[in-house]
């Protein structure tokens, strides 16, 4: 079987496109977009898609030879109604409600992985339950020893991760997370995909910040491959850590996982626009005050060219995942610390314009998570 080497074997860090169940065609041209500046950017497809949509995207991923891997959204079944589609059951049964046992664990990661497999992706990625700070230790050692059985049987020629997916709780507690990093490291896997969930925009949250940042620096260290997907911007700072892949795409969720709830009440969509200064999104009225500053720098990707005649959704969507590629490019080397150095030096950027913006427009700036630059900075 021709299979695709992986590219999480790199050091240099990667940021993948995370598509969605949305419209193709607009991600296809954010592909391209992030290929102008990243061009071997893969694709992180999902699978709460249709096989025969995952099909259609693959095969003009193939003809534009881009690899891919398939996200398998294990943790979704927690919040799943009970009464899937009739699809569901067919195709993805790994989705099903309800979760498994731990003594099903290897079975249910070989359906998911035995589905990636037969669209022979770069990389495979085991389902994971939802964990918690009550079970992250002992379903970690439960969900490491089933990838090893389910791995040995699959015997798969390319790096299979590890799934985790859960809140942030388990990250803030010392105890879970000295627990579930030993585990992991014991685990000799080839590395961990490691989606996890929040309530803010912009995380500012220093001890999920360290937690975040001692986990990811503790797995590198010891060789392994830590994939933040939906991690976006804070994917991006992660990579300062030793982070080796992370993941955003054009709609909200693939900037910041968010915690999921079985119903959520619809909102009225708000005109937001990513302010590379700033590094944050603001309010389109609030973009325009930010343009009469002396010292603001307009984006020059084609997308802001069009903006300036009015605001538009999807292009103000493909200029922020833009403006993070090209971020990721500037610390796409292998040294850890120039890296790091990297990344303090964009941020104190962006804490320079943020606080001249607060001296200019005062009152007009509140509301906004500002001082996540200065967390941050301490966490790097």
């Amino acid at each position: 079987m021709n299979t695709p080497a992986s590219n999480l074997r790199s050091r240099r860090p990667s940021l993948w496109f995370c598509s969605t169940t949305q419209e193709w065609t607009q991600q296809q041209a954010a592909i391209s977009d992030i290929n102008a500046v990243l061009p071997e950017a893969p694709v992180l497809l999902s699978a709460r898609i249709r096989d025969t949509a995952l099909r259609e995207r693959i095969s003009w991923l193939q003809s534009a030879r881009r690899t891919f891997a398939i996200e398998p959204y294990g943790e979704a079944v927690d919040a799943d109604v009970q009464n899937p589609s009739k699809w569901i059951r067919t195709e993805k049964p790994w989705l099903v409600p309800p979760p498994p046992s731990p003594t099903n664990y290897p079975q249910w990661m070989l359906t998911s992985l035995r589905h990636q497999m037969s669209f022979r992706p770069s990389v495979l990625i085991t389902p994971s339950p939802f964990l918690s700070v009550t079970n992250a230790s002992q379903m970690a050692e439960q969900l490491t020893d089933a990838a090893h059985i389910a791995a040995a049987e699959l015997g798969s020629p390319v790096d299979c991760l590890i799934g985790f997916s859960g809140s942030r709780d388990w990250l803030r507690a010392e105890a879970a997370l000295q627990s579930v990093g030993n585990v992991l490291v014991d685990s000799k896997l080839a590395g961990v995909y490691l989606r996890i969930s929040h309530r803010e925009n912009v995380v500012r949250d220093r001890q999920y910040l360290h937690g975040l940042r001692q986990l990811t620096i503790g797995l590198s260290d010891a060789g392994f491959q830590v994939f933040l997907p939906n991690s976006g911007r804070l994917g991006w700072l992660a990579l300062a850590w030793g982070a080796s892949s992370i993941s955003a795409g054009i709609t909200q969720g693939s900037w910041s996982e968010r915690e999921r709830t079985r119903m959520s009440q619809p909102t009225q969509p708000s005109q937001w626009y990513y302010e590379h200064q700033l590094g944050m999104e603001v309010r389109w009225r609030h973009h325009d005050r930010l343009t009469q500053l002396r010292d603001y720098r307009w984006c020059q990707c084609q997308h802001c060219q069009h903006l300036q005649n009015g605001y538009d959704p999807a292009l103000a969507r493909r200029h922020a995942v833009f403006q993070l590629a090209i971020d990721v490019a500037q610390v796409q080397v292998a040294s850890n610390g120039v890296r790091r150095r990297r990344i303090r030096d964009r941020l104190t950027e962006m804490k320079t314009f943020n606080d001249l913006v607060t001296r200019r427009l005062g009152s007009d700036w509140e509301g906004y998570e500002r001082d996540f630059v200065e967390r941050w900075l301490e966490a790097v």
